[in-house]
């Protein structure tokens, strides 16, 4: 890993244009920055790479984690987390000096959802961040709004567990709006799409996947969409719009943020709790 994560932004992935373009027009008042990462096999993380990316709460964190494979994704996830924070702040102001990634740490509450604990004042307000991870890769998504992320690779058992996150009619939805896609690429995309969507509202409850309703589906090319879906079981529905991506190599991506985007469809309004 240390020949992968390094401090300067060469080492990461390029975002998808497609997909960071296109929540930058939904969602301009979150401001939204979004890294990619590919992860190493093993997690071969030296003594410098830990203390140019952690806080010492994070590397006694990090070791606390017995299998390898959790630690490269949470050690992944982490500095994807810091990689965006670094952006988002360059947006707001060019010149003022970032803080350190060693100096501030990413925790997580209960419910899993991490957030910033930074001391040094920013010039902006704390922002909100996700992080997802899958198999070889790890991202994260820095926002002014509550946000979420997912990444997921198109693995065959989705399609033995597609009732769990689901229904007949959704399938039917993506079948007719993504016919240029496989069966497995679609649910895929569903997945990820309600994964993202439960990590944004986790700061008000998080829905189970059934609450969370396809119903209407966007193609803007071949691999980029916005799903919307509706919350379910509340006093109120509420819809939210959801950028969804397929990449070169099979994963899906979807990233969406809690607030109201610019477009003229009533489904696509997110409505604040």
């Amino acid at each position: 890993m240390s020949d992968v994560l390094k401090k300067d932004t060469a080492a990461f992935n390029p975002f998808p244009d497609e997909i960071s373009n296109l929540a930058d027009l939904l969602f301009p008042d979150s401001r939204p920055q979004a890294v990619l990462l590919a992860l190493p096999e093993t997690a071969a993380q030296t003594e410098q790479l830990l203390q140019d990316w952690l806080h010492p709460e994070e590397i006694r964190r990090l070791n606390s984690f017995s299998l390898e494979k959790r630690q490269r994704e949470w050690l992944g996830g982490r500095i994807c987390a810091k990689q965006s924070l670094h952006l988002y702040l360059r947006q707001h102001d060019k010149n003022s000096p970032l803080p350190l990634p060693q100096q501030y740490s990413v925790t997580s509450e209960e419910s899993g959802r991490p957030h910033l604990k930074i001391a040094q004042k920013l010039c902006c307000d704390t922002p909100e961040i996700s992080i997802s991870h899958s198999k070889n890769y790890a991202t994260a998504l820095c926002a002014g709004n509550p946000c979420g992320i997912d990444i997921q690779y198109p693995a065959g058992n989705l399609n033995k567990v597609k009732e769990r996150f689901a229904t007949d009619e959704e399938e039917r939805t993506l079948k007719q709006s993504l016919d240029r896609h496989p069966p497995l690429d679609q649910l895929v995309m569903l997945w990820a799409a309600k994964e993202a969507v439960k990590k944004m509202l986790s700061p008000y409850g998080m829905p189970g996947f059934h609450e969370l309703v396809l119903t209407a589906i966007h193609c803007q090319d071949n691999n980029t969409a916005i799903l919307y879906l509706t919350q379910q079981n509340i006093t109120a529905k509420r819809g939210y719009s959801v950028v969804v991506g397929l990449l070169d190599n099979g994963y899906s991506m979807a990233l969406c943020c809690y607030t109201t985007p610019i477009t003229g469809s009533s489904q696509s309004q997110n409505h604040h709790p």
